[in-house]
């Protein structure tokens, strides 16, 4: 045992030697990339309400089967929101995803620059990243993904596998399924680009039942960990909540099979996943066009570069899965999500790019290190532009907040009362223009968000230092209803207003 252990140690050591230059590249390159956010901090939506909790009181991410991010979070961050720290948690996680994945690898140094760019520029990661209560976690699990499927290929790799890694695969990507649902696609897709590079690679010296043993194992090691994940959540939900609770699953929400007609969920499916391969689901995906003169291109290799016949078929049907791989929780569910729900998207654009440029001639990896290069500032710029989107309208926020504070104590309030019943009507969002920039939770304003929550409001008010206002009961203001008809809305005079012991605040007409 202990002659394992020092053995590990040595080749930890010898690949963090070999891969220094890569590691130092991989940090710069997600510190520049982010540093706004890294270095500014900024409340996004949901955050207003963890402000004011501990870790120790999340036991919803229990219901929603995320128990490895409650854990996670009463470990490194138990008492409040933090700026800096989880996104430094993030950005380091993220480059080690790099080095670890693709630091023995194939391929000179600038094939794996090529892959730590596209990889952690790509600005499907801001939008994890803006929530500060997840972004860590979700760092910590890619890696942890990345770990597991390095754990299997030792499974694979050794003459005479030491089960003692089929464990170690297991419990480190039941962990990340635990962080995040979405992460077990990233596992698969880590697996297929392993699996094409593989046969484009070493094709001529494995047989075709290595192969497919090979693939087994890794089916067997998902398989396991997702069992796993599914017993340890029923446990927790027994040991929390006393019973195995199914309600509250948050991706369960969206199931729109048996809801919709096949032919309709299909159709739709087919949309949303040619809207993000093409680059326009979300904003700033402009690398994802790259896949039109790229995809065809590794076809091209297939054919060149397999000669035999079934490792040829596999090749293509590994490749169709590597492009469809990343919308497996979206299939799953039957129904188009938002961003962060594809999370293997940046590993499976990295791993098209980075098996191009492996192969491609001279001249033409040249051109490919100059649109690297190029895509580097564009990635910079459009995920700067997101965080500050946020950012203003959060200032905005913070601003109109203390307006309502101080129209609510121009009123004629009783001075002995301890909490004021506060009833937001409506909701108010900053105009949408060049510097109120909109997408997904960018540029929201916890005004706005939901069509209007009053709680998230008052919650945003409770940061700025201001604890004497409380939610009026939903029964009164319903009451009240033929008086707030005749007001005007904000910012109006008269649109902030006490009406029978309740301060009604009328953003917007219901």
């Amino acid at each position: 045992m202990k002659d394992n252990i020092e053995i590990i140690s040595s080749e930890i050591l010898d690949f963090f030697r070999k891969n220094k230059n890569l590691i130092l590249f991989s940090l710069f390159v997600a510190v520049i990339c982010y540093g706004y956010e890294l270095f500014n901090f900024t409340f996004s939506i949901d955050e207003e309400f963890d402000s004011f909790s501990r870790a120790v009181d999340h036991t919803r991410r229990i219901l929603t089967e995320r128990w490895g991010a409650y854990y996670l979070n009463r470990l490194l961050i138990p008492h409040s929101v933090l700026p800096y720290f989880p996104t430094l948690i993030t950005l380091v996680c993220m480059a080690f995803t790099v080095v670890l994945f693709i630091g023995n690898a194939q391929g000179d140094f600038r094939s794996k620059m090529v892959f730590s760019v596209l990889f952690i520029t790509f600005p499907l990661h801001a939008y994890y990243m803006t929530f500060n209560i997840l972004n860590f976690s979700i760092g910590i699990g890619l890696l942890l993904t990345v770990l597991s499927f390095l754990s299997t290929r030792k499974i694979v790799d050794e003459e005479r596998p030491k089960w003692h890694f089929f464990v170690f695969a297991v419990l480190l990507l039941t962990v990340s399924m635990s962080v995040y649902q979405g992460l077990m696609m990233v596992y698969a897709v880590v697996v297929l680009g392993h699996l094409l590079l593989k046969l484009l690679t070493c094709n001529e010296n494995i047989t075709f039942q290595g192969f497919l043993l090979e693939i087994g194992v890794f089916l067997i090691v998902f398989i396991a960990s997702f069992i796993s994940y599914k017993l340890v959540t029923a446990g927790l939900k027994l040991f929390y909540f006393g019973e195995v609770k199914t309600e509250g699953i948050y991706i369960d929400s969206f199931i729109m099979w048996g809801r919709l007609p096949v032919k309709t969920i299909f159709i739709n499916l087919f949309h949303r996943i040619q809207a993000y391969l093409s680059g326009n689901a979300f904003y700033g995906s402009v690398s994802m066009k790259s896949l039109l003169l790229l995809v065809p291109f590794i076809i091209y290799l297939i054919f060149s570069k397999v000669k035999k016949l079934q490792f040829r078929a596999s090749a293509l049907f590994i490749l169709g899965l590597l492009i469809i791989a990343p919308f497996g929780v979206m299939v799953y569910v039957g129904k188009g999500l938002f961003p962060r729900t594809v999370l293997a998207l940046p590993f499976m654009l990295a791993i098209i790019w980075y098996i191009s440029y492996t192969f491609l001639k001279k001249w033409a990896k040249r051109i490919l290190l100059v649109g690297t290069i190029g895509i580097f500032f564009v990635n910079t710029n459009i995920n700067t532009r997101l965080f500050y989107s946020t950012h203003v309208a959060y200032e905005a926020d913070r601003d109109m907040a203390n307006r309502i504070v101080e129209r609510i104590y121009s009123l004629d309030l009783p001075q002995n009362q301890k909490k004021i019943p506060v009833a937001f009507v409506g909701h108010f969002n900053h105009p949408d223009n060049e510097l109120f920039f909109k997408t997904d939770v960018f540029g929201a304003s916890f005004f706005g968000w939901d069509n209007g929550r009053p709680a998230r409001m008052l919650s945003l008010i409770r940061t700025l230092g201001e604890d004497r206002f409380k939610k009026a009961p939903e029964k009164k203001v319903e009451r009240l209803q033929p008086e707030i008809s005749k007001m005007p809305v904000w910012p109006y005079k008269g649109s902030v207003k006490k009406i029978k012991g309740v301060v009604v605040v009328k953003l917007s007409e219901e």
